[in-house]
């Protein structure tokens, strides 16, 4: 009896990069559609999604892979006000918590720190857009014990992302956020070469 063949899991590099170029494209649509200080968020948010897409493609080069290249376009639903641009700033992000939550997973010891930085901060953009709490990755099932014992809401479960990581917008805390570069990445080239097809923002 021969075994089903199936399908190689994705490395979680490129589907991180891949999801951190549907947030590059998310924000330079949705930026247009929100006033200040929100726009400011919004183009803070793109730097640091450009970032962490250079980021992973310093690393998938590092590993002797070849960075798969940006989609021509990603489909969205329709953005044309500033709460649909509020709604798709938080798929993104929500997408993205996962997503570098599993680069940590895949990466060696050096490179955590920045990934699971990177992984906070989607998690706090996306509560600043309106997104409520939620556990973090890896800490459902605590979070989850603790709820049912505690009948606390979610707004105020403790695995959910703090307010003051070094990754949130200046629109929503006091203090400036930086963002967690590694050395030299953020100078590699932004212009990135299209793929003929259209991805649909998950």
């Amino acid at each position: 009896m021969t075994a089903s063949p199936t399908a190689a899991p994705e490395d979680p590099l490129v589907a991180a990069l891949n999801a951190e170029y549907a947030a590059v494209f998310a924000y330079g649509l949705l930026g247009a559609h929100v006033p200040e200080p929100r726009r400011s968020q919004a183009r803070q948010a793109l730097d640091t999604h450009r970032v962490g897409r250079d980021w992973l493609r310093a690393r998938i080069t590092d590993a002797g892979g070849k960075p798969p290249p940006a989609a021509a376009a990603y489909a969205t639903a329709p953005v044309t006000n500033e709460a649909q641009a509020a709604a798709l700033a938080v798929t993104v992000e929500l997408a993205l918590v996962p997503r570098w939550a599993d680069v940590t997973g895949a990466v060696t010891s050096q490179y955590r720190p920045f990934s699971s930085a990177q992984a906070q901060g989607c998690a706090v953009r996306a509560m600043s857009w309106g997104a409520a709490a939620q556990p973090f990755p890896g800490t459902a099932a605590t979070a989850g014990a603790a709820a049912s014992d505690s009948a606390s809401p979610s707004g105020t479960d403790s695995a959910s992302p703090s307010g003051t990581d070094s990754a949130t917008p200046s629109g929503t805390d006091s203090a400036s956020p930086s963002v967690v570069a590694p050395d030299g990445s953020n100078q590699v080239t932004d212009v990135i070469p299209p793929a003929p097809e259209e991805v649909v923002i998950p």
